[in-house]
């Protein structure tokens, strides 16, 4: 199927490689570079080729993954955003999309990316920028510009776990299988289907399942136990070195973003300082907080338990001495 699409990969290359960045292709200095600028999907993934046999190496890579997009585009005859909209979003009723526009009316969007503010209705990245891409040459989606909230997310999650959201099935128990099936074996943890698994180095004697990531001041991660049914899904705006999210706290009602980098594996912004465990090495980071008698915390995230419920978590906190 995925040769039939006409994309010049190496003819070893199969699904399953670009699913689990073992392709033998990576990022380009052009890709990474011109954000702004359109050129064919094709040249593009001649001038990625690593010369590396696939299957035999992993190099994490956007540009690999958001090449999903054009193999969607060319199965399916529509364009991706549209494609994840109606199967997907609307389907079960997930504000969410690739698109600001097609969000919800009256819903909240973050306005920082890469330590700057931007304005989400002028972003460059919009359905003008995605159209001027020809139908099935799209590679700037499916790796990331989702908007999404960390409760919709959950919802995500809940699909991926369960295969299904609300009484609506969307994955069969075999394709789940499929999806977690073991493909191949990093440093940190093995790789399924664009999915992570951690076997006990996420959490203690528990293999977990999902992804973690971090961009441009943006933290995210969705996690689940599909043996008990649980998951994890948060969303914050920090700038970490790490591939550790940490919740969006807020700190006497201000909401504190744009951690700097402190040496070491030491992160600090606005009296904040968060002391990473060693990378992958033993769960979740922990956090030591400059606090006085009166401080007020908030952590937000999102998360779901055995009852099948997405939901939007807020811890509060109240320093008494």
């Amino acid at each position: 199927v995925y040769l039939s699409t006409g994309l010049e990969y190496n003819e070893d290359v199969k699904l399953w490689h670009i699913l689990t960045h073992t392709s033998g292709y990576g990022d380009s200095e052009l890709f990474n570079n011109n954000f702004d600028k359109i050129y064919d999907i094709n040249e593009m993934i001649k001038i990625s080729s690593r010369n590396i046999k696939p299957g035999t190496s992993y190099e994490y890579s956007n540009f690999v993954a958001g090449t999903m997009s054009a193999v969607v585009e060319r199965l399916t005859g529509m364009r991706f955003y549209e494609y994840a909209s109606e199967v997907l979003f609307d389907e079960y009723n997930l504000n969410a999309s690739y698109l600001v526009e097609d969000l919800k009316e009256g819903t909240a969007v973050a306005k920082m990316y890469m330590g700057e503010e931007y304005d989400p209705e002028t972003w460059m990245f919009n359905k003008e920028f995605y159209d001027q891409f020809p139908q099935g040459d799209q590679y700037r989606l499916s790796y990331g510009s989702l908007y999404i909230s960390a409760s919709d997310l959950a919802k995500l999650g809940i699909i991926l776990c369960d295969g299904e959201y609300d009484g609506k099935q969307f994955f069969k128990e075999s394709t789940l299988e499929l999806i977690r099936y073991p493909r191949f074996e990093t440093a940190y943890y093995t790789m399924a289907l664009n999915t992570d698994i951690f076997k006990g180095n996420m959490v203690k004697d528990r293999t977990i399942y999902g992804h973690n990531g971090h961009a441009y001041n943006a933290i995210t991660s969705l996690i689940y136990d599909p043996e008990d049914h649980t998951g994890v899904a948060i969303i914050t705006i920090v700038s970490l070195d790490s591939a550790y999210f940490v919740p969006t706290i807020s700190k006497n009602g201000e909401i504190i973003s744009n951690s700097t980098h402190n040496g070491g594996n030491s992160f600090s912004s606005n009296g904040f300082s968060y002391y990473q465990a060693k990378q992958y090495g033993g769960g979740f980071a922990s956090r030591e907080i400059a606090v006085k008698k009166g401080d007020q915390f908030s952590v937000y995230g999102g998360a779901w338990d055995d009852s099948g419920r997405a939901k939007t978590v807020t811890l509060n906190f109240f320093v008494v001495k």
